[in-house]
């Protein structure tokens, strides 16, 4: 009876050992998604079905550069664009006048300022002190450099 009870435990513990594999092997299965199953190996591309996808996708290129139209002439389509009356008085307004501002200032220590337009980049400098009656800004302009020859 003693052996009978131990084929029995052994038996029983063998079976406990491959259903807790199986039940391993589940959990695993589960927890892999399908990006994080290992990929099937494919085979490698060999020399001939790289040089026949090479031939088709030469071929497709061809058939479209043949199918497209040459290139519009834009300098003609602006200068017809121009020759309507609808173009032709809109160039004839009047232009708004710039009005300048907001501006940037930088001011030194002694009271000397620099004024910018933020909008179109005309510069001024002035000196900050005194009333507004006594402030006076003078335009900067670039100093022109000589053409080296």
């Amino acid at each position: 009876m003693s052996d009978e009870i131990e084929r029995m435990a052994e038996r029983s513990f063998r079976e406990s050992i491959a259903l807790g594999r199986i039940e391993q092997r589940i959990a695993e299965e589960k927890r892999m998604s399908d990006e994080t199953q290992p990929l099937t190996t494919e085979q490698p591309a060999t020399q001939g079905t790289v040089w026949s996808a090479y031939k088709k996708a030469k071929e497709v290129w061809e058939e479209q550069v043949s199918l497209e139209e040459p290139a519009p002439d834009y300098r003609k389509a602006w200068s017809d664009l121009a020759k309507l009356p609808l173009f032709q008085a809109f160039a004839a307004l009047p232009k708004p006048t710039h009005v300048h501002g907001p501006f940037t200032f930088l001011l030194n220590q002694n009271h000397n300022a620099l004024r910018g337009c933020i909008t179109c980049g005309a510069a001024w400098v002035g000196l900050m002190a005194g009333t507004p009656d006594t402030l006076h800004w003078h335009p900067v302009a670039e100093i022109e450099e000589e053409e080296e020859e």
